[in-house]
């Protein structure tokens, strides 16, 4: 399994203070690392319920293939459902290049987990 993980791009917090959109900053950031990383193929693609992860992975993968919210993405501070996801991913994806869109808490602590995995952003 080869996993990427991405942080959300700039979010815009005068839209909403909770779950926020992606400011149109974030956006640019989203379609120029499309560019730069456009050779890298995904079969999979993993976001928290955040609105700014599913849509930094939506322009980063220009609707290529679906994207599955997954709320075990969503706190770093639950270690439990962290590893369950975890676990999915190795019992289901073994053989899988993914993307992983978090906030940054959750893509460093994924990071620290996942052997061999390359944080885009």
């Amino acid at each position: 399994m080869k996993v990427y993980l991405l942080k959300c791009f700039q979010v815009d917090y005068n839209q909403a203070k909770e779950n926020p959109p992606l400011a149109d900053e974030g956006i640019q950031q989203a379609l120029s690392y499309r560019r730069k990383y456009k050779s890298l193929e995904f079969q999979n693609c993993f976001v928290s319920s955040s609105i700014a992860d599913y849509s930094s992975a939506m322009i980063f993968l220009d609707n290529k293939i679906a994207i599955i919210r997954d709320d075990r993405l969503n706190d770093e501070k639950n270690i439990i459902k962290l590893t369950e996801f975890l676990e999915y991913l190795n019992s289901n994806f073994s053989l899988n290049t993914i993307l992983i869109v978090a906030s940054p808490s959750v893509v460093d602590w994924l990071h620290k987990k996942i052997e061999n995995s390359i944080i885009l952003i």
